[in-house]
């Protein structure tokens, strides 16, 4: 085959899984010199020129749909990902609200503890059900967290481990829920924190005390096999603050749940996030993204920052770090089957979350499993409470069999 039509195959392990992936990337011969540019345009450059989005949040994408809807027609140089992290209270959703707006782009915001405790399709708060349970199987939500104190409290706290895995379940769908929007519509998002950097907390709070080692491995273990499904974003942007920046943002804000928070007022546990962010996660992001960081002492002006990400190229790394091959690789695929077949399973949020996360709760974290006597009493007080067993109108004490009959 000539140089000049060569193309470079690397073969990557996908996790540990056995899933050979083949990923093209063009040499300069291919390209005639020249590297491929994908920047980004701002709506004060020019307006951003979209294509129909797909209706998937109504027809959805299914293994036959992609045969009459290809993905890549709609992309455009603002179709990427992009994340905004940093620590606690630095600023993170305002920051990743204006660049959604400068870039027209869809902003996903960050999960929020308490909504993991209500029903979806009543909006039932699972709370109040609490008295009723041992504290066990208490929901532990954001005011406990911010409240309790590890050392005051540590059997009360184990409870957090189970809310983790959980906010770990929902920052993996916002991200699969992202990627399918960006997938079926062409339009780029831009994420509050995201299941990535999920990590520096996690950590941190194993520092501190709130997970027992079991607990800690099960969520390390429930990251590893799962987070390798997901693209990586094209862009980090960290908000860099001091700790002392920190706390003054926290105490700005004025919330008194947060001000006299023991753990926020404890700048170990702040610091450990940010060493955490600092030694793992931007390393890491560094080899499969572009990494920005914005010390917030000397942050500039929103103009200044929407130029640097003008500047940025979003297909290649640079040619001085060429080394870096597993950059935007996760965006580097041919053939249109795999950009169809990745929508696919984004695009069944339900289906691709179970699918990796069915790792069985180790028999040594009681904190993680209903057990014992508490099984009849979690079945009792929860899973037999009408508004949590029944869906919206599907209860048979308020709806006549024939009308059950023609929802079926």
């Amino acid at each position: 085959m000539a140089a000049s039509t060569s193309r470079i195959l690397l073969l990557s392990r996908k996790c540990n899984l056995g899933v050979i992936r083949k990923k093209a990337f063009l040499t300069p011969a291919v390209l005639g010199c020249q590297t491929r540019v994908a920047n980004l345009t701002s709506v004060r450059s020019k307006p951003i020129q979209r294509k129909k989005p797909w209706p998937y949040e109504k027809w959805g994408y299914s293994f036959w749909t992609q045969y009459i809807d290809d993905t890549r027609k709609r992309f455009n140089d603002n179709t990427k990902v992009i994340v905004v992290e940093g620590n606690i209270g630095v600023g993170k959703t305002e920051f990743a609200k204006k660049i959604a707006e400068m870039f027209d782009m869809r902003y996903f915001p960050d999960i929020q503890m308490d909504d993991l405790f209500t029903i979806p399709w009543n909006g039932f708060d699972l709370r109040e059900l609490d008295e009723q349970l041992p504290w066990n199987l208490q929901c532990f939500d954001l005011k406990d967290f911010l409240t309790i104190d590890p050392k005051q409290h540590p059997d009360k706290v184990l409870a957090l481990t189970k809310t983790q895995f959980r906010m770990y379940q929902e920052r993996f769908r916002n991200y699969t829920n992202a990627l399918a929007h960006l997938l079926n519509t062409g339009q780029g998002v831009v994420l509050d924190r995201s299941v990535f950097g999920e990590v520096a907390i996690v950590d941190a709070l194993y520092k501190m005390g709130y997970f027992r080692k079991e607990g800690f491995e099960y969520l390390r273990e429930v990251r590893k096999y799962s987070i390798c499904e997901l693209w990586k974003p094209h862009l980090v942007i960290y908000l860099d603050a001091p700790i002392s920046m920190v706390q003054e943002k926290i105490k700005k804000k004025n919330k008194p749940l947060e001000v006299r928070s023991p753990i926020l007022n404890n700048e170990d546990f702040l610091k450990a996030i940010d060493d955490n962010y600092k030694s793992n996660f931007l390393p890491y992001m560094r080899k499969y993204a572009e990494v920005l960081s914005y010390d917030l002492t000397e942050m500039p002006e929103m103009d200044i920052v929407v130029e640097d990400l003008e500047e940025l190229d979003l297909m290649e790394p640079p040619m001085e770090e060429y080394d870096q091959e597993d950059r935007f690789s996760d965006w580097h695929h041919e053939q249109n089957f795999d950009f169809n077949g990745y929508r696919v399973d984004v695009s069944n949020p339900d289906n691709f979350v179970i699918r990796y996360m069915g790792i069985p709760e180790p028999f040594e974290c009681p904190e993680l499993r209903v057990m014992g006597d508490n099984i009849d009493t979690y079945r009792k007080v929860v899973l037999q409470d009408p508004r949590v067993k029944f869906q919206t109108g599907y209860n048979p004490e308020n709806v006549s069999s024939w009308k059950l009959l023609l929802k079926v």
